[in-house]
């Protein structure tokens, strides 16, 4: 199947190949490795294997906003 045959069999209760999982916080807005934030998780060794597993076995549908990228391109300049 096709995420998008997943994702609209899922929504109808039809069978999938796999179950649909969602991973909110891993298809996040701020994906960055190199934040030393300690509650980032793309930089924490703890969380690698999962988001290894989200991103080779899942159908992550990525969070991304055209509005919210140009307010951050607009506030730094």
């Amino acid at each position: 199947m096709t995420p998008r045959e997943r994702l609209i069999a899922t929504l109808k209760g039809d069978k999938v190949d796999r179950p649909a999982v969602s991973f909110y916080e891993i298809g996040g807005f701020n994906i960055d490795p190199d934040d030393p934030d300690k509650f980032n998780v793309y930089n924490s060794p703890s969380w690698k294997p999962l988001l290894q597993l989200a991103d080779n076995h899942t159908d992550i549908i990525r969070m991304a906003s055209p509005v919210r990228a140009l307010t951050i391109s607009v506030k730094e300049n």
